[in-house]
């Protein structure tokens, strides 16, 4: 029997996209020309963007398998969307403690895998370290832990092998996130976008962290180690979804929304924080659009 296996791997999940469709299974997609400043502008399938061929495969010497089908569907997607559809429809607040830890469990893993972060979680760099302190602490013969880190050595894609190993344990983040404070912002109209790195967040999970999300056209999250959150609120309505709008576009190449019309916010602020050296001009970015 010939077993199908998904090649096609989704960093921005089609079900997340669905939110925002112009039509049946297409969206508007908004992606800066290489070549020039201009947004080019078009109607795109679901299916066939915000994804990348073998994003979530691994390879060894002695074989290559991916995790799309069994981690990410299962394990992110199938519960993720789920809970995605109850609080797009109600409130997050609606949610138990243990489906809402879950759904933080899927914003995290929202990030995570995106390619930008698989590539910093490559531990390869650290290889050579844990071979001597396995050693030093004998942790296993010489040969063995030879055999390991070489092993491991001689992959490109101990990235996704990090991000399966997170998406499976979580390392303590989404304790943080939990244990923040959270406030939900709803929109009467279609008026928040989304985008290839929808999930927007400034700072370190166990330190001090920022978490902004659209999760439909009319909804958006704030995550925060701090209570100042609750500025956005005291926000006019418009400049409140713009200031979602802007997180939302920090890191991305490409935005999407269910028409044209975000052509002129796009085109002036997409992957605006990729362009800010350090965190003190990003904040300027950010104050320097709420002063206009």
């Amino acid at each position: 029997m010939t077993v199908n296996v998904p090649r096609n791997h989704h960093f921005v999940p089609q079900h997340f996209l669905k939110a925002w469709e112009s039509s049946p299974k297409k969206i508007i997609r908004y992606k800066l020309l290489p070549s020039s400043t201009q947004v080019e502008v078009r109607e795109v399938s679901i299916k066939s963007t915000a994804s990348q061929k073998d994003l979530y495969r691994l390879e060894f010497e002695d074989g290559t398998f991916e995790i799309e089908s069994s981690i990410v569907t299962p394990k992110i997607d199938a519960y993720g969307s789920n809970l995605l559809n109850s609080i797009r429809v109600c409130s997050i607040f609606d949610l138990n403690q243990d489906d809402r830890f879950k759904f933080l469990e899927y914003l995290i893993n929202l990030e995570a895998r995106h390619p930008d972060i698989i590539k910093l979680m490559d531990f390869s760099s650290e290889l050579e370290k844990s071979r001597a302190d396995f050693k030093a602490k004998n942790i296993g013969s010489d040969e063995s832990i030879d055999a390991v880190i070489d092993y491991l050595a001689a992959s490109s894609t101990l990235g996704v092998m990090a991000f399966g190993f997170l998406s499976q344990y979580g390392f303590g983040f989404v304790e943080h996130l939990y244990n923040g404070h959270l406030i939900e912002l709803n929109f009467e109209g279609n008026s928040l976008i989304t985008s290839s790195y929808p999930v927007a967040r400034f700072g370190d999970y166990t330190n001090q962290h920022l978490l902004v999300v659209a999760i439909s056209p009319r909804k958006a999250l704030v995550l925060s180690s701090s209570e100042d959150i609750g500025f956005f609120n005291e926000l006019e309505t418009s400049l409140r979804a713009d200031l979602i709008n802007l997180y939302t576009l920090a890191k991305a190449d490409a935005a999407y929304y269910n028409d044209s019309s975000m052509s002129d916010f796009v085109g002036k602020h997409l992957g605006w924080e990729n362009k800010c050296e350090t965190n003190d001009k990003k904040g300027e970015y950010v104050k320097s659009f709420l002063r206009r």
